[in-house]
Protein backbone atom coordinates (compact mmCIF):
# COMPACT_ATOMS: atom_id res chain seq x y z
CA UNK A 1 0.00 0.00 0.00
CA UNK A 2 1.38 3.31 -0.98
CA UNK A 3 1.97 6.17 1.39
CA UNK A 4 -0.53 8.38 -0.44
CA UNK A 5 -3.36 5.87 0.01
CA UNK A 6 -2.56 5.44 3.70
CA UNK A 7 -2.65 9.19 4.28
CA UNK A 8 -6.06 9.41 2.59
CA UNK A 9 -7.44 6.63 4.82
CA UNK A 10 -6.18 8.36 7.96
CA UNK A 11 -7.63 11.70 6.88
CA UNK A 12 -10.99 10.04 6.09
CA UNK A 13 -11.04 8.35 9.49
CA UNK A 14 -10.31 11.66 11.21
CA UNK A 15 -13.15 13.39 9.30
CA UNK A 16 -15.62 10.60 10.19
CA UNK A 17 -14.56 10.80 13.83
CA UNK A 18 -15.06 14.58 13.86
CA UNK A 19 -18.52 14.15 12.31
CA UNK A 20 -19.46 11.59 14.97
CA UNK A 21 -18.22 13.89 17.73
CA UNK A 22 -20.17 16.85 16.30
CA UNK A 23 -23.35 14.73 16.00
CA UNK A 24 -23.03 13.47 19.57
CA UNK A 25 -22.47 17.02 20.87
CA UNK A 26 -25.52 18.40 19.04
CA UNK A 27 -27.70 15.50 20.29
CA UNK A 28 -26.60 16.12 23.89
CA UNK A 29 -27.30 19.86 23.62
CA UNK A 30 -30.82 19.25 22.22
CA UNK A 31 -31.68 16.81 25.03
CA UNK A 32 -30.45 19.31 27.60
CA UNK A 33 -32.67 22.05 26.12
CA UNK A 34 -35.71 19.74 26.11
CA UNK A 35 -35.13 18.85 29.75
CA UNK A 36 -34.88 22.53 30.67
CA UNK A 37 -38.20 23.25 28.96
CA UNK A 38 -40.01 20.38 30.70
CA UNK A 39 -38.87 21.27 34.22
CA UNK A 40 -41.71 22.53 36.45
CA UNK A 41 -41.18 26.09 37.68
CA UNK A 42 -39.38 26.14 40.95
CA UNK A 43 -41.37 26.48 44.14
CA UNK A 44 -39.94 29.89 45.01
CA UNK A 45 -41.64 31.29 41.90
CA UNK A 46 -45.03 30.70 43.64
CA UNK A 47 -44.17 33.61 45.88
CA UNK A 48 -45.33 35.83 43.03
CA UNK A 49 -48.95 34.97 44.02
CA UNK A 50 -50.08 37.84 46.22
CA UNK A 51 -51.68 35.80 48.97
CA UNK A 52 -50.95 38.35 51.71
CA UNK A 53 -53.03 40.89 49.74
CA UNK A 54 -56.03 38.51 49.53
CA UNK A 55 -56.23 37.82 53.26
CA UNK A 56 -57.06 41.39 54.35
CA UNK A 57 -59.87 41.52 51.72
CA UNK A 58 -61.41 38.31 53.06
CA UNK A 59 -61.17 39.52 56.62
CA UNK A 60 -62.85 42.81 55.69
CA UNK A 61 -65.69 40.97 54.00
CA UNK A 62 -66.24 38.70 57.01
CA UNK A 63 -66.18 41.72 59.35
CA UNK A 64 -68.74 43.48 57.14
CA UNK A 65 -71.00 40.42 57.22
CA UNK A 66 -70.72 40.18 61.00
CA UNK A 67 -71.60 43.89 61.34
CA UNK A 68 -74.64 43.42 59.09
CA UNK A 69 -75.84 40.44 61.11
CA UNK A 70 -75.43 42.35 64.37
CA UNK A 71 -77.36 45.30 62.93
CA UNK A 72 -80.14 42.96 61.80
CA UNK A 73 -80.33 41.36 65.23
CA UNK A 74 -80.58 44.82 66.82
CA UNK A 75 -83.39 45.77 64.43
CA UNK A 76 -85.30 42.57 65.21
CA UNK A 77 -84.83 43.20 68.92
CA UNK A 78 -86.14 46.76 68.56
CA UNK A 79 -89.16 45.59 66.58
CA UNK A 80 -89.96 42.91 69.16
CA UNK A 81 -89.74 45.52 71.93
CA UNK A 82 -92.10 47.78 70.00
CA UNK A 83 -94.57 44.90 69.52
CA UNK A 84 -94.40 44.10 73.24
CA UNK A 85 -94.99 47.75 74.12
CA UNK A 86 -97.98 47.94 71.77
CA UNK A 87 -99.40 44.72 73.21
CA UNK A 88 -99.06 46.07 76.73
CA UNK A 89 -100.69 49.33 75.63
CA UNK A 90 -103.61 47.45 74.05
CA UNK A 91 -104.17 45.41 77.19
CA UNK A 92 -104.09 48.58 79.28
CA UNK A 93 -106.94 50.04 77.26
CA UNK A 94 -109.16 46.99 77.61
CA UNK A 95 -108.62 46.51 81.35
CA UNK A 96 -111.47 47.81 83.48
CA UNK A 97 -110.98 51.37 84.70
CA UNK A 98 -107.54 51.70 83.12
CA UNK A 99 -108.16 54.77 80.96
CA UNK A 100 -110.41 57.79 80.76
CA UNK A 101 -111.78 60.37 78.34
CA UNK A 102 -112.46 63.84 79.75
CA UNK A 103 -112.67 62.38 83.24
CA UNK A 104 -114.96 59.52 82.18
CA UNK A 105 -113.63 56.01 82.85
CA UNK A 106 -113.41 53.61 79.91
CA UNK A 107 -114.74 50.26 81.10
CA UNK A 108 -114.01 48.27 77.94
CA UNK A 109 -113.42 48.49 74.20
CA UNK A 110 -114.27 46.13 71.34
CA UNK A 111 -113.82 46.26 67.58
CA UNK A 112 -114.31 44.06 64.52
CA UNK A 113 -113.70 44.13 60.77
CA UNK A 114 -116.76 43.04 58.83
CA UNK A 115 -116.78 40.57 55.97
CA UNK A 116 -118.05 41.27 52.46
CA UNK A 117 -121.86 41.47 52.44
CA UNK A 118 -124.75 41.99 50.01
CA UNK A 119 -128.53 42.14 50.22
CA UNK A 120 -131.56 43.01 48.09
CA UNK A 121 -133.88 43.33 51.08
CA UNK A 122 -135.83 46.49 51.89
CA UNK A 123 -135.86 45.36 55.54
CA UNK A 124 -132.77 45.30 57.76
CA UNK A 125 -130.56 42.26 57.16
CA UNK A 126 -127.92 40.95 59.55
CA UNK A 127 -124.44 41.75 58.22
CA UNK A 128 -122.74 39.52 60.83
CA UNK A 129 -120.81 42.61 61.92
CA UNK A 130 -121.10 42.81 65.71
CA UNK A 131 -119.21 42.99 69.02
CA UNK A 132 -119.99 41.84 72.55
CA UNK A 133 -118.94 44.32 75.22
CA UNK A 134 -119.12 44.18 79.02
CA UNK A 135 -120.26 47.14 81.12
CA UNK A 136 -119.19 46.53 84.70
CA UNK A 137 -121.34 49.51 85.68
CA UNK A 138 -124.03 51.66 84.05
CA UNK A 139 -122.37 52.91 80.90
CA UNK A 140 -122.60 54.83 77.66
CA UNK A 141 -121.66 52.94 74.52
CA UNK A 142 -119.83 55.14 72.02
CA UNK A 143 -120.20 53.58 68.55
CA UNK A 144 -118.13 54.22 65.42
CA UNK A 145 -118.92 52.47 62.13
CA UNK A 146 -117.39 52.85 58.66
CA UNK A 147 -118.13 51.07 55.37
CA UNK A 148 -117.59 51.28 51.61
CA UNK A 149 -121.00 50.80 50.00
CA UNK A 150 -122.19 50.02 46.45
CA UNK A 151 -125.40 49.26 44.62
CA UNK A 152 -125.67 47.58 41.23
CA UNK A 153 -128.44 50.01 40.28
CA UNK A 154 -128.05 53.79 40.40
CA UNK A 155 -130.24 56.09 42.53
CA UNK A 156 -131.13 53.45 45.12
CA UNK A 157 -130.69 54.26 48.83
CA UNK A 158 -128.39 52.11 50.99
CA UNK A 159 -129.01 52.30 54.75
CA UNK A 160 -127.01 51.01 57.76
CA UNK A 161 -128.48 50.93 61.27
CA UNK A 162 -127.30 50.16 64.83
CA UNK A 163 -128.96 47.42 66.86
CA UNK A 164 -128.36 46.89 70.59
CA UNK A 165 -129.20 43.44 71.94
CA UNK A 166 -131.36 42.89 68.85
CA UNK A 167 -133.29 46.15 69.16
CA UNK A 168 -133.29 48.91 66.53
CA UNK A 169 -131.76 52.04 68.07
CA UNK A 170 -132.92 54.41 65.27
CA UNK A 171 -129.26 55.35 64.80
CA UNK A 172 -128.63 55.18 61.06
CA UNK A 173 -126.62 56.40 58.10
CA UNK A 174 -127.82 56.28 54.50
CA UNK A 175 -126.90 57.53 51.04
CA UNK A 176 -128.26 57.49 47.51
CA UNK A 177 -125.92 55.67 45.18
CA UNK A 178 -125.23 58.09 42.29
CA UNK A 179 -123.95 55.48 39.83
CA UNK A 180 -124.26 51.72 39.55
CA UNK A 181 -121.46 49.78 41.27
CA UNK A 182 -119.76 52.99 42.34
CA UNK A 183 -118.18 52.73 45.80
CA UNK A 184 -119.15 55.38 48.35
CA UNK A 185 -117.71 55.77 51.87
CA UNK A 186 -120.30 55.85 54.65
CA UNK A 187 -119.81 56.41 58.39
CA UNK A 188 -121.94 56.41 61.52
CA UNK A 189 -121.19 57.64 65.05
CA UNK A 190 -123.40 57.85 68.11
CA UNK A 191 -123.87 57.15 71.82
CA UNK A 192 -126.31 54.85 73.60
CA UNK A 193 -126.72 54.68 77.39
CA UNK A 194 -127.34 51.23 78.79
CA UNK A 195 -127.25 49.17 81.98
CA UNK A 196 -124.64 46.99 83.65
CA UNK A 197 -123.97 43.69 81.90
CA UNK A 198 -122.86 42.21 78.58
CA UNK A 199 -124.32 43.83 75.47
CA UNK A 200 -124.26 43.03 71.77
CA UNK A 201 -123.83 45.91 69.35
CA UNK A 202 -124.43 45.04 65.69
CA UNK A 203 -124.88 46.70 62.31
CA UNK A 204 -127.64 45.75 59.88
CA UNK A 205 -128.24 46.99 56.34
CA UNK A 206 -131.07 47.46 53.84
CA UNK A 207 -131.66 49.03 50.43
CA UNK A 208 -134.53 50.67 48.57
CA UNK A 209 -133.77 48.64 45.45
CA UNK A 210 -131.12 46.80 43.51
CA UNK A 211 -128.37 44.96 45.38
CA UNK A 212 -126.54 46.63 48.26
CA UNK A 213 -122.89 45.58 48.43
CA UNK A 214 -120.46 46.19 51.28
CA UNK A 215 -116.84 45.32 50.57
CA UNK A 216 -115.14 46.73 53.69
CA UNK A 217 -116.56 47.67 57.09
CA UNK A 218 -115.26 48.42 60.61
CA UNK A 219 -117.13 48.64 63.91
CA UNK A 220 -115.62 49.94 67.15
CA UNK A 221 -117.40 50.38 70.49
CA UNK A 222 -116.21 52.01 73.73
CA UNK A 223 -118.01 51.40 77.02
CA UNK A 224 -117.72 54.57 79.14
CA UNK A 225 -118.88 54.64 82.74
CA UNK A 226 -121.97 56.84 83.23
CA UNK A 227 -122.18 59.04 86.30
Amino acid sequence: MSTKVLVRIIIGAIIVGLLVIIYMYQSGTLQSNNQDLSITPAVPEEKSIKRPTEYPISVDRVKSMVDDIEALEDAVSDQQKLIDDLSESKEAVTVTKSASIAGQIILATAQVKGAAFSTTSAAYSDMNTFVNIVCSAKCTLWIDFYATSKNDTAQNVNTYGVFLDGQDQSLTTQATMPISNGAMPMSLSGAITTSTGTHTVEIRAKTSGGTLQTETSFLKVLAIESK
